[in-house]
């Protein structure tokens, strides 16, 4: 499809082209050509697909980060994490999603902009905000046990359906370390949504351990710290659409 728009522009520069599908707004109108566009293609696939399936789909584009496990696709749902992973296998089975590493799932960046684009509630970026939040309560818990819990809950926290267990300090600290990345995303995600008050970090070192993650009341800082930006990922090929 990309091709094809050059090809009406033969006297286009690559650079321009690359320039303009570089804007995430744009980038699905851009590739719209008839029927072979990729919203098309993709409309087709979540067609054959049950309604809990599609419902967990379109919950996918809320998420702040690029990589998430079956508890963090539960809060955005509002279900439960065997429900979540089992939508999470049609997806994958649909092209849709792609499973990185065990438990580990991940869009391309035109699927997740196409499931963005659908509507899905108010609630999905909180709850898996909150999510978030008690999983690194429970970290924090297994990591150092018996120490005092570093942050709050807030008012207003929507408890996930359930959380992840840690058996011990390195299981807590190999969670941390999958998901550092998704973690800066999200906070730099709540502080734009102008949804601080529910998430805050302290000491933001680049150490591995749950415990560099901290979440406090307005009170406790005037402004946020600056959130250093994700490393850049590999984007999964595109998937081919189901027929």
């Amino acid at each position: 499809m990309a091709a094809a728009r050059l090809a009406q522009r033969p006297t286009w520069p690559l650079g321009a082209m690359a320039a303009e599908l570089s804007d995430e707004r744009r980038r699905l109108s851009l590739l719209d050509l008839e029927d072979t566009s990729v919203r098309a293609a993709l409309r087709l696939t979540l067609q054959q697909l049950p309604d809990r399936v599609t419902r967990l789909f379109a919950h996918l584009g809320c998420h702040p980060g690029t990589h998430l496990d079956r508890y963090a696709a539960a809060a955005l749902a509002d279900t439960d994490p065997a429900a979540a992973e089992a939508c999470l296998e049609r997806l994958a089975a649909a092209h849709l999603v792609t499973e990185t590493a065990p438990g580990r799932w991940t869009m391309h960046d035109l699927v997740r902009l196409y499931a963005r684009s659908l509507d899905t509630g108010p609630d999905a970026l909180k709850r898996v905000l909150d999510h978030y939040l008690a999983t690194g309560l429970a970290a924090v818990a297994a990591a150092e046990p018996g120490n005092e819990e570093c942050f709050p809950l807030p008012e207003d926290f929507l408890p996930p359906a359930a959380v992840r267990e840690f058996g011990d300090r390195s299981a807590a600290v190999a969670w941390y370390t999958a998901e550092r990345d998704d973690l800066t995303s999200a906070v730099a995600t709540a502080h734009a949504a102008v949804l601080s008050t529910r998430w805050r970090t302290r000491g933001w070192s680049g150490r591995t351990t749950p415990a560099g993650l901290c979440a406090y009341a307005p009170s406790a800082w005037p402004r946020p710290p600056p959130i250093p930006p994700a490393p850049t990922r590999s984007t999964p090929p595109l998937p081919r659409p189901t027929h």
